[in-house]
């Protein structure tokens, strides 16, 4: 086959000439790739996660292979190591205080929920209320204390295995990207595969400045709650600080979670400083919205709120936790897929 007829694309007898895909091919494609999913979804996820691992790794050795001019293997031997050494140092010095502090907000949470409860149980409205949920709770507990022991060893099995299926798989991936990039390409026709090739490229660089810029929000957002809810006396302020920044990586539903607890928290220790947690939480909000949203969406794709919503409700739903943490990334990848593939390509539109 010559150059020339590699160049052009595959040509369909319903479809246009000059488009790659036609509609009852990608139809047929979009049925298969959901019932493969549908039974090893988990296990894709998990996968997609390592990948994501793999971006920040290759991420931070390019940084380090930049600036100090060394090679793509030794950069990221370094990177891992000061990876190590910052976690080892960084828990040398705050892993007894966080741990600590970690117990106490487990424990202090609850009693507050529990005070917070018995106040509103002084209320009229407040007892009929609280007396609805409890009798709904009281119906779906009943005989749930049965196994419980054994599923919280279960879970905990299955995290450890996720946990290294991820590791494993960024390392490798990290280690030769252009190898299994080069796997993926060659299960793509000739004529379809430098197209191929340029949609890789675009959802890799896509994912690299999603993740940048949730970890830069998660940092800000950890420091600055942590701050200020250390300034405004709410107790366990550093592990509530922790805990929003950690909670800042799951977009739109983790920051309302993040601020349940301090403001339960603050609520029983001196109700004026709820209102103070409410507007540390606003002022967050808008940094958040004017500040650091922009900066990332000058390079990374922007996804809409109901789309971000549906996806985290849609994938908590049926994979659980491991769900709600790679949804959107995962959404932001397949939207990528389908402007260049199906919009740009097949509708012959470069509407953004």
């Amino acid at each position: 086959m010559s150059e020339s007829e590699e160049a052009q694309p595959l040509r369909t007898t319903n479809g246009p000439p000059g488009r790659p895909f036609s509609r009852a091919g990608l139809v047929l494609l979009g049925i298969l790739a959901a019932v493969f999913f549908w039974f090893a979804g988990r296990l894709l996820l998990l996968v997609f996660a390592g990948v994501l691992f793999a971006i920040f790794l290759r991420t931070g050795a390019g940084f380090l292979s930049k600036y100090l001019r060394l090679p793509s293997g030794w950069s990221l031997l370094l990177f891992v190591l000061l990876l190590l050494g910052g976690a080892t140092t960084a828990g040398w010095l705050f892993a007894p205080s966080l741990a600590e502090q970690a117990r106490d907000l487990t424990e202090a949470v609850p009693k507050a929920y529990s005070q917070l409860t018995d106040r509103l149980r002084e209320t009229t409205w407040g007892g009929w209320v609280l007396d609805q949920v409890e009798e709904g709770q009281n119906a779906q507990e009943d005989g749930a204390m049965v196994g419980h022991a054994t599923t919280a060893a279960w879970r905990l099995i299955d995290g450890i295995v996720a946990l290294v299926v991820v590791l494993f798989v960024g390392l490798y991936l990290a280690v030769d990207p252009q190898a299994y990039v080069r796997g993926v390409l060659r299960l793509v026709p000739m004529a379809r595969r430098r197209r191929a090739g340029e949609v890789l490229y675009a959802t890799g660089y896509q994912l690299r400045w999603w993740l940048l810029g949730q970890l830069l929000s998660m940092i800000v957002v950890g420091l600055i709650m942590g701050i200020g809810l250390a300034f405004i006396g709410v107790p366990l302020a550093f592990a509530l600080g922790v805990l929003a920044g950690l909670l800042e990586f799951i977009p739109t539903i983790g920051p309302p979670l993040a601020v349940i607890p301090a403001l339960l928290l603050a609520l029983v220790d001196e109700p004026q400083k709820a209102l103070y947690v409410l507007i540390l939480y606003a002022a967050l909000q808008i940094i958040e919205s004017y500040l650091l949203t922009p900066l990332v969406q000058q390079r990374a794709v922007h996804l809409k709120p109901v789309v971000t919503i549906t996806a985290q409700v849609f994938f908590a739903w049926t994979f659980g936790a491991i769900g709600i943490l790679i949804a959107v990334p995962l959404i932001a990848a397949v939207q990528v897929a389908v402007q260049m593939w199906y919009v740009e390509d097949l509708l012959s539109d470069d509407l953004k």
